[in-house]
């Protein structure tokens, strides 16, 4: 009778303590963590652009991608208010100063102790450490595209990649995970062809997680008629390239399509598949979508932006609030 006083005591106490908050999804989690690039719009700061995005999704977003260039100040006051209100930032940071001046991939890449440059990236390991959250981190991203051709060769671009992480890394940055990004046609390209990703590619050692920014461009670049392609046939070869990597994320930093002026409701359709895809067999190893929600600023036609129609700001939403997509960074 004493033992079973004593046993009811014990449970009426363990059901008096608080449950325990949710862990943390572990890498391994299949779901999926959800986030965008919100531009800003009709004179909105920053601020307003995220918080804009949230109001029409019904949703806060997870992680929020950054640009900045390579003497940009971290924190600025964008990315101190991303990390006072709980967003985890994706940051991309370009070999390119504010002034216009290109930083050489092939001077960073052979960037000694005692160097200007080898100081400035010693700077932005400090600066990392010093933002005080996790993030994730990407080294100029696409450098296969014709935008960074004179930044240097894909030699030099994984010898500047692996310099910069290991410097990072013998600083003490423990809190970013680096995210190696490329265009989604990088992948498509004969092995021949310079933009071949695998060319480009730094080496698992380096890297945690395998990036690509893929577009449903269809026939919006003026001159360029493109097939309407699902986000899964796009994405296809990048699954592929991953597979042979099965200890790295995959994540889509930019994704988005556009909309097809002569079919209502195919832009709504193309993301209510991309939203089932994820949950499909083979589709595990990836991690992170970051809606690209703008618009091109080349071909300015192409634009991405989830509310170019109502019934595609809903089906984003319905995505967005599907508990498949609230994986924790």
């Amino acid at each position: 009778m004493a033992r079973k006083v004593v046993l009811l005591l014990l449970l009426a106490l363990l059901a008096a303590v608080p449950s325990a908050a949710p862990a943390t999804a572990g890498p391994n989690d299949p779901t999926i963590v959800f986030g965008a690039f919100p531009a800003p719009r009709s004179g909105q700061t920053k601020q307003q652009a995220v918080t804009a995005l949230e109001a029409q999704i019904g949703r806060k977003l997870n992680v929020v991608r950054v640009y900045d260039l390579w003497d940009t100040p971290l924190p600025d006051s964008h990315t101190s208010w991303l990390r006072s209100t709980g967003h985890t930032l994706f940051l991309s940071v370009k070999a390119k100063r504010t002034n216009g001046t290109l930083v050489s991939w092939r001077q960073l890449a052979d960037a000694r102790p005692g160097s200007g440059l080898y100081n400035e990236i010693v700077g932005w390991a400090t600066k990392l450490k010093n933002f005080g959250a996790p993030l994730y981190f990407a080294f100029n991203h696409e450098p296969e595209a014709a935008t960074n051709i004179n930044n240097g060769t894909a030699t030099d671009f994984i010898d500047a990649w692996r310099n910069i992480v290991s410097v990072l890394r013998l600083q003490g940055v423990t809190n970013a995970q680096y995210v190696w990004t490329m265009t989604d046609y990088s992948f498509v390209v004969p092995s021949t062809d310079r933009r071949a990703a695998f060319k480009w590619f730094p080496g698992d050692a380096y890297v945690d997680h395998l990036g690509s920014d893929p577009y449903n461009w269809y026939n919006c670049r003026e001159g360029i008629n493109n097939s309407w392609k699902s986000l899964a046939q796009i994405i296809e070869p990048f699954r592929q390239f991953g597979a042979a990597h099965p200890t790295k994320g995959l994540m889509l930093p930019e994704w988005a399509s556009y909309e097809d002026p002569a079919t209502p409701g195919r832009k709504a359709q193309w993301l209510a598949d991309a939203r089932a895809l994820f949950k499909s067999p083979g589709y595990e190893q990836f991690k992170l979508v970051l809606y690209y929600n703008w618009f091109d600023q080349k071909y300015t036609n192409c634009r991405w932006w989830v509310d170019t129609s109502q019934s595609s700001l809903t089906n984003f939403a319905a995505m967005a609030n599907d508990p498949f997509y609230t994986r924790l960074p």
